[in-house]
């Protein structure tokens, strides 16, 4: 167990193959050589300002949900809320949940589609990584800090994709963000994490500055557009990876343009 930042970044230098642990929401077993950073007091901040908070990586989930809904973003709040149960969610970290290496948690998209941002400290650094960038922790280093952009929404949905109370390889999560005025579509985001992470700026760019409500061919037009873009992120995933996850993309792939529709219909 880590103390403090100074005791964890003497491990990672010093110990190979040492693999950091703090909360999660996944059944795994530990590693070999693992340290776990989860009571770690400089990680477990909170700071609210008025355009962002920020978490420490070791911040409990349920801490979080204790800020309140009127206090975080709404789809955040409901994607947290969403994780495992109140037992799970005192253990379970929000870095915990963001840094797994199986499938991409729970909150990846929510922070995705809010342009959040990473800190990580290294033994020479910190190195600052929007979410829009990140692909994985820089070697040597370790997640200290989100930020969480406080925008406001017109229209924000969150769903859970998981066909079970568990994550795993058949699990994802989406969220849609719209901003209006005066009938005309500011701004958008659409992402969906599991397996593959999605967020197309080709797909977004397409329906901005629209005119409200959107037409039943517009619609059907932006589905095709991001069935076709979720099959390029589908089929560069599986270049990747040794096991056959085309049943599992397929279906991904339905219920992904089922919640888009049902999304994009809120414009209409």
């Amino acid at each position: 167990y880590a103390n403090n930042l100074t005791d964890i970044l003497y491990q990672l230098k010093n110990v190979s193959r040492v693999e950091l642990c703090a909360g999660c929401t996944t059944f795994q077993q530990l590693p070999p050589i693992a340290l776990i950073i989860r009571n770690v007091e400089e990680l477990k901040f909170i700071d609210k300002r008025e355009r962002f908070v920020e978490f420490g990586a070791s911040v409990p989930l349920s801490v979080i949900l204790d800020l309140g809904q009127k206090r975080l973003p709404s789809f955040f709040y409901e994607a947290v809320k969403s994780i495992a149960n109140p037992f799970i969610r005192n253990m379970a970290t929000i870095g915990g949940n963001i840094c797994r290496t199986d499938v991409r948690g729970t909150l990846y998209a929510p922070l995705l589609a809010s342009d959040a941002s990473l800190d990580f400290r290294t033994a020479n650094e910190v190195i600052t990584i929007p979410m829009t960038k990140f692909f994985g922790i820089p070697k040597g280093g370790f997640l200290t800090k989100i930020r969480l952009p406080l925008e406001e929404w017109d229209i924000s949905v969150f769903r859970q994709l998981n066909p079970v109370l568990r994550l795993n390889e058949n699990s994802a999560s989406f969220v849609f963000l719209a901003k209006t005025e005066k009938g005309i579509l500011l701004k958008i985001r659409i992402a969906l994490c599991g397996l593959i992470r999605f967020r197309s700026g080709d797909l977004e760019s397409r329906l901005l500055s629209s005119k409200l409500p959107l037409s039943k061919k517009t619609i059907e037009e932006i589905l095709e557009l991001a069935g076709n873009k979720f099959d390029k992120e589908a089929n560069e995933f599986m270049l990747t990876t040794d096991r056959d996850y085309s049943q599992t993309l397929f279906i991904l792939r339905v219920k992904f343009l089922n919640v888009l529709k049902y999304s994009l219909y809120l414009l209409t």
